[in-house]
């Protein structure tokens, strides 16, 4: 089904699904910077030659289509396959 119809995923079944369907392979930053509100993790998707960081917030959280569009993207990946057409 199309954006706007389709239910967009949360951050943790986009990674899950990059990992296991794209042979993405996480990676965590091994020396996290220390912020104001303490250890940052930095966790990021290789693809390939590709990479995309990934974004701060946890893995049920629900991706926007801009979020979402832009991993596909920096990654190499169909946004079809993810519900982004239309048509």
């Amino acid at each position: 089904m199309p954006y706007p119809m389709a239910p967009m995923p949360t951050l943790g079944d986009f990674v899950q699904r990059a990992v296991h369907d794209y042979q993405a392979r996480l990676v965590t930053a091994k020396d996290a910077p220390v912020g104001p509100r303490g250890p940052t993790q930095i966790r990021y998707l290789v693809r390939g030659t590709n990479f995309a960081v990934l974004p701060e917030f946890g893995d049920t959280t629900v991706l926007t289509p801009d979020v979402l569009r832009s991993l596909c993207v920096q990654l190499g990946i169909d946004q079809a396959d993810f519900g982004l057409h239309l048509g």
